[in-house]
Protein backbone atom coordinates (compact mmCIF):
# COMPACT_ATOMS: atom_id res chain seq x y z
CA UNK A 1 0.00 0.00 0.00
CA UNK A 2 1.04 3.45 -0.80
CA UNK A 3 2.34 5.28 2.31
CA UNK A 4 1.77 8.62 0.59
CA UNK A 5 -1.90 7.63 -0.38
CA UNK A 6 -2.66 6.34 3.50
CA UNK A 7 -1.63 10.20 4.43
CA UNK A 8 -3.21 11.52 2.24
CA UNK A 9 -6.59 9.94 3.59
CA UNK A 10 -5.54 10.15 7.20
CA UNK A 11 -5.48 14.01 6.70
CA UNK A 12 -8.64 14.21 4.86
CA UNK A 13 -10.51 12.68 7.70
CA UNK A 14 -8.74 14.72 10.24
CA UNK A 15 -9.95 18.00 8.76
CA UNK A 16 -13.29 16.52 8.06
CA UNK A 17 -13.36 15.57 12.20
CA UNK A 18 -12.16 19.02 13.16
CA UNK A 19 -14.92 20.52 10.85
CA UNK A 20 -17.65 18.63 12.62
CA UNK A 21 -16.76 19.15 15.68
CA UNK A 22 -16.11 23.02 14.95
CA UNK A 23 -19.89 22.96 14.04
CA UNK A 24 -20.82 21.70 17.50
CA UNK A 25 -18.91 24.21 19.29
CA UNK A 26 -20.64 26.78 21.34
CA UNK A 27 -20.69 29.70 19.25
CA UNK A 28 -18.91 32.62 20.89
CA UNK A 29 -20.99 35.99 21.12
CA UNK A 30 -18.09 38.28 21.65
CA UNK A 31 -16.00 37.05 18.81
CA UNK A 32 -15.89 39.52 15.54
CA UNK A 33 -16.12 36.90 12.94
CA UNK A 34 -19.13 35.42 14.51
CA UNK A 35 -22.00 36.63 11.97
CA UNK A 36 -25.65 37.04 13.25
CA UNK A 37 -27.25 33.58 11.83
CA UNK A 38 -30.18 33.70 9.57
CA UNK A 39 -33.64 33.73 11.17
CA UNK A 40 -32.23 36.10 14.16
CA UNK A 41 -34.62 38.79 15.22
CA UNK A 42 -34.09 42.18 15.66
CA UNK A 43 -36.55 44.01 17.95
CA UNK A 44 -37.00 47.90 17.60
CA UNK A 45 -38.21 49.17 20.72
CA UNK A 46 -38.76 52.51 19.82
CA UNK A 47 -39.68 54.55 16.30
CA UNK A 48 -36.35 55.86 14.26
CA UNK A 49 -36.54 58.43 12.40
CA UNK A 50 -34.79 58.83 8.90
CA UNK A 51 -33.91 62.35 8.31
CA UNK A 52 -34.93 63.57 4.42
CA UNK A 53 -33.30 62.99 1.77
CA UNK A 54 -31.54 59.64 3.23
CA UNK A 55 -31.97 56.36 4.07
CA UNK A 56 -30.40 55.98 7.52
CA UNK A 57 -31.31 56.27 11.33
CA UNK A 58 -27.76 55.44 12.97
CA UNK A 59 -27.20 54.54 16.82
CA UNK A 60 -24.08 54.65 18.50
CA UNK A 61 -23.19 53.73 22.66
CA UNK A 62 -26.87 53.13 22.89
CA UNK A 63 -28.33 56.41 21.53
CA UNK A 64 -29.64 57.39 18.32
CA UNK A 65 -27.20 59.74 16.67
CA UNK A 66 -27.13 62.28 13.37
CA UNK A 67 -23.98 60.65 12.02
CA UNK A 68 -21.61 57.91 13.93
CA UNK A 69 -17.92 58.30 14.64
CA UNK A 70 -16.44 56.07 12.51
CA UNK A 71 -13.76 55.30 15.20
CA UNK A 72 -16.28 53.57 17.28
CA UNK A 73 -18.23 50.94 16.52
CA UNK A 74 -22.19 51.60 15.33
CA UNK A 75 -25.39 50.35 13.79
CA UNK A 76 -28.14 51.89 11.18
CA UNK A 77 -31.12 51.05 10.23
CA UNK A 78 -31.53 51.69 6.25
CA UNK A 79 -34.84 52.10 4.08
CA UNK A 80 -35.12 51.54 0.53
CA UNK A 81 -36.78 54.76 -0.37
CA UNK A 82 -34.83 58.19 -0.41
CA UNK A 83 -37.85 60.43 0.06
CA UNK A 84 -37.90 64.59 0.37
CA UNK A 85 -39.35 63.80 3.97
CA UNK A 86 -38.45 62.55 6.80
CA UNK A 87 -39.65 58.84 7.30
CA UNK A 88 -40.21 56.68 10.41
CA UNK A 89 -38.65 53.15 11.06
CA UNK A 90 -41.70 52.11 13.79
CA UNK A 91 -41.25 49.71 16.53
CA UNK A 92 -41.06 46.23 15.21
CA UNK A 93 -39.75 43.07 14.76
CA UNK A 94 -37.60 42.08 12.29
CA UNK A 95 -36.17 38.76 10.83
CA UNK A 96 -32.52 38.52 10.08
CA UNK A 97 -33.17 36.59 6.41
CA UNK A 98 -29.04 36.57 5.66
CA UNK A 99 -25.86 38.29 6.87
CA UNK A 100 -23.48 39.44 4.69
CA UNK A 101 -19.35 40.76 5.42
CA UNK A 102 -18.80 43.87 3.65
CA UNK A 103 -16.07 47.19 4.01
CA UNK A 104 -16.74 50.57 3.19
CA UNK A 105 -13.63 53.39 2.95
CA UNK A 106 -14.39 56.76 4.06
CA UNK A 107 -14.14 60.01 2.04
CA UNK A 108 -14.25 63.04 4.56
CA UNK A 109 -13.26 67.01 4.24
CA UNK A 110 -12.09 66.16 7.71
CA UNK A 111 -8.66 67.57 8.32
CA UNK A 112 -7.58 63.90 9.94
CA UNK A 113 -8.46 62.03 6.90
CA UNK A 114 -7.59 62.88 3.33
CA UNK A 115 -10.69 63.37 1.46
CA UNK A 116 -11.58 60.35 -1.19
CA UNK A 117 -8.56 58.23 -0.53
CA UNK A 118 -9.33 56.57 2.85
CA UNK A 119 -5.94 56.99 4.06
CA UNK A 120 -5.15 58.73 7.78
CA UNK A 121 -2.63 61.70 7.78
CA UNK A 122 0.32 60.19 9.16
CA UNK A 123 -0.13 56.79 7.58
CA UNK A 124 1.89 55.44 5.56
CA UNK A 125 1.55 56.16 2.15
CA UNK A 126 -0.35 53.28 0.22
CA UNK A 127 -1.43 52.05 3.34
CA UNK A 128 -5.74 51.99 3.17
CA UNK A 129 -8.03 52.75 6.40
CA UNK A 130 -11.23 50.43 6.64
CA UNK A 131 -14.30 49.85 7.89
CA UNK A 132 -15.53 46.14 8.57
CA UNK A 133 -19.34 45.86 8.38
CA UNK A 134 -22.10 43.20 9.04
CA UNK A 135 -25.08 43.95 6.90
CA UNK A 136 -28.13 42.28 8.15
CA UNK A 137 -30.73 41.91 5.42
CA UNK A 138 -34.06 42.34 7.40
CA UNK A 139 -37.81 41.42 6.52
CA UNK A 140 -41.06 42.50 8.29
CA UNK A 141 -44.25 42.40 6.85
CA UNK A 142 -45.24 45.24 8.01
CA UNK A 143 -42.69 48.08 6.74
CA UNK A 144 -41.52 46.46 3.69
CA UNK A 145 -39.18 49.33 3.10
CA UNK A 146 -37.27 48.46 5.95
CA UNK A 147 -33.92 47.14 4.21
CA UNK A 148 -31.19 46.64 6.21
CA UNK A 149 -29.10 47.19 9.23
CA UNK A 150 -25.31 47.95 8.91
CA UNK A 151 -23.02 47.23 12.06
CA UNK A 152 -19.71 48.45 11.96
CA UNK A 153 -16.13 48.25 13.42
CA UNK A 154 -14.15 51.04 14.11
CA UNK A 155 -12.48 52.72 10.81
CA UNK A 156 -9.01 51.47 10.79
CA UNK A 157 -5.49 50.05 9.21
CA UNK A 158 -6.31 46.93 7.27
CA UNK A 159 -4.21 44.54 9.35
CA UNK A 160 -6.22 45.93 12.26
CA UNK A 161 -9.65 46.47 11.38
CA UNK A 162 -12.60 43.73 12.27
CA UNK A 163 -16.22 43.68 12.54
CA UNK A 164 -18.19 44.17 15.36
CA UNK A 165 -19.11 41.23 17.91
CA UNK A 166 -22.33 40.42 18.25
CA UNK A 167 -22.03 41.85 21.84
CA UNK A 168 -20.95 44.95 20.37
CA UNK A 169 -23.56 45.23 18.43
CA UNK A 170 -26.32 44.49 21.14
CA UNK A 171 -23.91 47.28 23.33
CA UNK A 172 -24.92 49.84 19.86
CA UNK A 173 -28.68 49.18 19.85
CA UNK A 174 -28.88 49.89 23.58
CA UNK A 175 -32.57 50.01 24.94
CA UNK A 176 -33.19 50.93 21.39
CA UNK A 177 -33.54 47.69 20.19
CA UNK A 178 -32.93 44.06 21.60
CA UNK A 179 -30.63 41.47 19.00
CA UNK A 180 -32.24 37.67 19.96
CA UNK A 181 -29.56 35.24 18.22
CA UNK A 182 -31.09 31.77 17.08
CA UNK A 183 -28.81 29.24 17.35
CA UNK A 184 -28.29 26.94 14.92
CA UNK A 185 -29.32 22.89 15.17
CA UNK A 186 -26.21 20.77 17.06
CA UNK A 187 -24.40 24.23 18.13
CA UNK A 188 -23.41 23.63 21.85
CA UNK A 189 -24.40 20.05 22.41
Amino acid sequence: MNLSWVRQNLLVMAMAGLSACANLAPQDESLSFYPVPAGSKIILHQDLQVPPNSVRAYMQHGQVVKAPSPFDPYCQFEVNDVLPVAQTIKADEFVVRKTQMGEQHIASGNAFLKAGTGVSFGARPGSRDVLLVWYLWLDSPRQPNVRRMICGGKFDAAYRARRPSINEIRAQLGSIATLSVVQKPGAGQ
